[in-house]
């Protein structure tokens, strides 16, 4: 069953903008702009090569995603007219969204699995998240068709997502999990 998922289209955001806490970030760290975001990188990679279990692993997958969108968001915020820099977030957010779906890809079990089920709500939280943050960013970058651009080609990876996250649950209520989640983060940025 296809699962159709709209990203920023058809939803009609709140009028406040996102916070790092809306994302439930406390601190970004080091952002890709710094030369030094190399040691967050590694760390990351260390992270992953030291959890164990597919659900674990799939966990951290999305723990990593969510740090990628605070790091966009706070590239976005304190370097608005560098292009470079905000596309480059957006892309790292980009690659780490793929190695999510892969490693979604990758469970066996389905949200009968408890341990899938919580994964499952946890992701649809994060995708309601991220999605009014993309929305956010195509408000304050309306004008520039290279992030615009970049948006418009996340849009389809959501999509991407959200179809193997529907293979994990039953599409119908992995359907109400988002419009629950979606609706759960309009509230929190009112």
């Amino acid at each position: 069953m296809f699962l159709f998922f709209t990203l920023v289209l058809a939803h009609h955001p709140p009028e406040e903008f996102i916070t790092l806490s809306d994302l439930e970030i406390k601190t970004v760290g080091t952002l890709p702009t710094s030369p030094f975001y190399f040691f967050k990188e590694f760390g990351r990679a260390f992270r992953r090569s030291f959890t164990f279990g597919s659900v674990r692993k799939t966990e951290v997958e999305l723990e990593i995603l969510n740090e990628k969108a605070g790091e966009l968001y706070q590239v976005q915020e304190d370097e608005p007219d560098n292009l470079e820099a905000v596309q480059g977030a957006i892309q790292n957010y980009r690659e780490s969204h793929g190695r999510l779906k892969a490693r979604l890809g990758r469970l066996r079990d389905t949200s009968e699995n408890q341990e899938i089920d919580r994964l499952l709500e946890n992701l649809s939280e994060r995708m309601a998240s991220h999605e009014f943050l993309f929305e956010d960013i195509l408000r304050k970058f309306e004008d520039k068709e290279e992030i615009r651009d970049e948006i418009g080609i996340l849009g389809e990876k959501f999509k991407d997502l959200a179809a193997a996250a529907a293979e994990k649950d039953v599409t119908e209520k992995f359907e109400k999990r988002l419009e629950r989640a979606r609706e759960r983060a309009e509230r929190r940025l009112r």
